[in-house]
């Protein structure tokens, strides 16, 4: 299990992936920019772009609040 320390911060964005080849499913936690592989059981591949989709969900969220 592969571990990333990271500071707990207030806005925290978090996404699950799908199981994909019987593989548990694996979290991805998104702070300070940077990607923490949470890896449980087998060894799986974790995609980045889904993480990078994330940040730009929560950043056009935090855009779209600022408006009003």
């Amino acid at each position: 299990m592969a571990k990333v320390r990271s500071k707990k911060i207030s806005q925290k964005v978090g996404a699950k992936a799908p199981r994909a080849n019987g593989k548990r499913a694996v979290s991805i936690h998104v702070s300070h920019g940077k990607v923490a592989k949470m890896v449980q059981g087998k060894q799986a591949e974790v995609i980045d772009e889904l993480a990078r989709f994330a940040i730009e969900l929560h950043r056009d969220a935090l855009k779209e609040l600022e408006r009003y």
